[in-house]
Formats: structure tokens, C-alpha cells, sequence
């Protein structure tokens, strides 16, 4: 992955570092964590490549081939490989038995884990392909029309390929899981229907894609407040620095893109852990 990256200049070296240590990481947990990753970065990608030259008009930020450094490969995995350390922790941890702690501490990563991905691959794919777009984003602090490449602007596109990435997480997730035997954790030993609906596909692909469309909202609402979008009378593009030249758009120079990916992804990663244990409790899964 890290090879073909650096060949199709979708990574830097140093991004290509840092993506060929994660993947050994989320490998070595289970393969079902490498899978996601892989189908995240391949599809990531993909889309960064559509209509390059239409997005450099508009954003300023924007650079062909979409050229990911470590920085930030590690705020879209760093969480996701926590996420599958601690999974991979509990699943030792229990033992292969059917303690119901083990179990549900292992559902619960797993939650954190897909919920990190939905957000990232939604973020990715809503933002590729929300710019191309034939309607003007609305700012989702405001809903003002805004400029296209401007930080939390949103449109319908944007929205649906958000909920589509994250299906697709959820999806690969399922599948992966399933053959590898891994997902999802069994639970088998409560009889309850919320522990049986764990089981099932319609479990994590719903919380794919409920995480996929909360996590580019709040990414979006993020940058629409907290990251700088001004308009450029000279270059007649967005970017994200002010300037005697620059209109200003919406939000302020708090946050860089990273981080503001890096938060949302937390945000909605623990978001589907407190829904993970919500579901068990409200189910009465839960007995300790």
C-alpha cells in the first residue's frame, strides 16, 4: 500500500512511512483492521483523482494527487489503530472464553474502531466528491451559500457520499469480520435480542453509516467555525489564510484541517462507543 502510494503520488515518503507502520499495526491486530484501512486509503484515493483540475481552481489548498504526509496519514489511523489494539487487548484478555466482560469491552472497540473510520472515509469521500457538485454548498453554521472548497460548507452530493462511506466501512467491516471469524465479538452467552442483533450485518452497517453522517456533520460544523475560509480576489480561489487581499468567508484560525479531521473522528468514535453502550444496556445485556 505504502509502495503503491509513493508510485501513484497519493503518498510522500514520509507519509509512506508512516501508512506502511500503521497497516503493520492494524494487520497485526486482525486482518479485518487492515482490510478497513485498505479499502479506506484505495477508495480515498481514487476519489481524490476525479476532476483534480476543477478542485485546484476552487481551493487553493488543494494539491494534485492529493499527496498525504504523515501528519496526515496518522490523524486518519492513529485512532483507528488504538482502537484495534484495544480490541485485540480484550480478545486476549478474555481468552476465547465467554466472559461477558471480555465480550463487550471487545463490541465496544470495535464500535470505536468502525466509528473512527465511517467518520474519516465520509469526511474523504463527501469533500471529493461534494465539490463536484452543480449546487453552491450552504455553511453548516449558517446555511449561507458559500464559495465551493470552502471549510463546512455542505451540499446534498456531499451529504449522501458521506452516509455512503460510511456504509462502506461498515460494509468491508462485516464481510471481513465475518470470514475471518473476528466480528463480530459473541456475546452468545446473553440471551437477549440486543445481544443477538450485535451478530448481525444490520448492527454495523447501521452504525456505519449513523457514524458516517454524524462524523462529516461534525467535521463539517467544525470547520465551518474553527478553521479560516477566505475568498482570494487575486487568485479567485478559497484559501485558508487571511490576507489584505482575502475576503473573509467563516470561522477562525484555531484549527488546521488535521486536526480538525483527527478531532471529529475522536468525536465520533467515542459517540458510537456510548451507543454500543447504550444498545447493551437499554437491551439489559449488560449485568455488571
Amino acid at each position: 500500500m505504502a509502495k503503491r502510494g509513493i508510485k501513484r503520488k497519493s503518498l510522500s515518503p514520509s507519509g509512506a512511512v508512516a501508512a506502511f507502520i500503521v497497516g503493520l499495526l492494524h494487520m497485526g491486530c486482525d486482518y479485518t483492521f487492515g482490510a478497513v484501512l485498505i479499502a479506506f486509503f484505495l477508495s480515498s484515493s481514487k476519489l481524490t483523482h476525479l476532476s483534480q483540475e476543477r478542485k485546484a481552481a476552487c481551493d487553493a489548498s488543494f494539491r494534485l494527487g492529493g499527496q498525504r504526509g504523515a501528519s496526515q496519514v496518522l490523524c486518519n489511523s492513529a485512532g483507528g489503530a488504538l482502537a484495534a489494539a484495544a480490541a485485540a487487548a480484550a480478545a486476549a484478555w478474555s481468552g476465547g472464553s465467554s466472559s461477558q466482560q471480555g465480550q463487550v469491552l471487545q463490541l465496544l472497540a470495535w464500535s470505536a474502531f468502525l466509528g473512527h473510520y465511517a467518520c474519516c472515509c465520509a469526511d474523504t469521500w463527501a469533500s471529493e466528491l461534494g465539490m463536484l457538485s452543480s449546487s453552491r454548498p450552504r455553511l453548516l453554521s449558517s446555511m449561507a451559500a458559500v464559495p465551493p472548497g470552502t471549510n463546512g460548507g455542505v451540499t446534498l452530493l456531499g451529504l449522501a457520499a458521506g452516509a455512503a462511506g460510511g456504509l462502506a466501512m461498515g460494509a468491508v467491516a462485516w464481510v471481513v469480520g465475518r470470514l475471518s471469524g473476528e466480528l463480530p465479538p459473541g456475546l452468545g452467552q446473553a440471551a437477549s435480542p440486543a445481544a443477538a442483533a450485535c451478530q448481525g450485518a444490520g448492527f454495523w452497517l447501521g452504525l456505519g453509516i449513523g457514524a458516517g453522517c454524524a462524523g462529516s456533520l461534525i467535521d463539517s460544523l467544525l470547520g465551518a467555525t474553527l478553521q479560516y475560509s477566505g475568498w482570494c480576489s487575486r487568485t479567485h480561489r478559497v484559501v485558508a489564510q487571511a490576507a489584505p487581499h482575502v475576503q473573509h468567508i467563516s470561522g477562525k484560525p484555531i484549527l488546521s484541517n488535521n486536526q480538525v479531521n483527527a478531532l471529529a473522528a475522536l468525536s465520533t468514535s467515542a459517540g458510537c462507543v456510548a451507543f454500543a453502550w447504550w444498545w447493551l444496556s437499554a437491551g439489559q445485556v449488560l449485568h455488571y
